[in-house]
């Protein structure tokens, strides 16, 4: 897994968390001082490749996600709450992850049996297209970063939610054949 990826990235905010006792500023400040994920690459004009610290607003954006995971407690002392603690459980972060990302979605109206509906209805099941057919109440970014993150969790005990959709992403014959038709109605 990439070390900047967004799930990387919950789970040091919430290690930084634990050892925080100030506000969203200070733990940004914490994680941009001491952090391997919150890192973005760029290149010089020779071409070489450097890397640097990401700036302060990404990083809030990102722990005001996991506030809005029910990991963190709000902006003005960003203390872990039960579920945050319960995750930092190096056994138990992919699982209460997973869990805090459903019920966020289900917070939207969106639940998770919808979203497999949806994937088996579409001929070419993309996030976009998933988030046009469901018209979920979040941002696009939001349910993409929800998808995102629930296609890592549980992906290294074989526990991934979305592992047992991964054929039903690929084109199938009958996927195929369906496209096939659709085109020659509109032609």
């Amino acid at each position: 897994m990439i070390k900047i990826s967004t799930y990387n990235k919950a789970h040091e905010i919430l290690k930084n968390a634990e050892k925080n006792t100030g506000n969203i500023l200070k733990l940004a400040e914490m994680i941009q001082n001491n952090n391997e994920s919150f890192v973005y690459y760029k290149r010089d004009t020779t071409g070489e490749v450097h890397e640097y610290p990401c700036k302060l607003y990404t990083i809030r954006k990102k722990i005001r996600f996991c506030i809005q995971l029910g990991l963190l407690d709000g902006e003005k002392n960003c203390n872990l709450t039960d579920l945050g603690k319960n995750a930092l459980f190096e056994d138990r972060f992919d699982l209460q992850l997973q869990q805090s990302v459903i019920s966020y979605l289900e917070k939207h109206d969106l639940k998770f049996s919808d979203i497999d509906s949806a994937i088996d209805k579409l001929i070419l099941p993309t996030t976009w297209s998933l988030y046009q057919s469901l018209s979920p109440k979040l941002s696009e970014e939001q349910f993409r970063t929800c998808l995102l993150l629930l296609s890592e969790c549980g992906e290294k005990t074989d526990q991934n939610l979305l592992k047992k959709f991964e054929k039903k992403l690929y084109l199938t014959d009958d996927k195929l054949e369906k496209a096939r038709k659709t085109c020659k109605d509109l032609s």
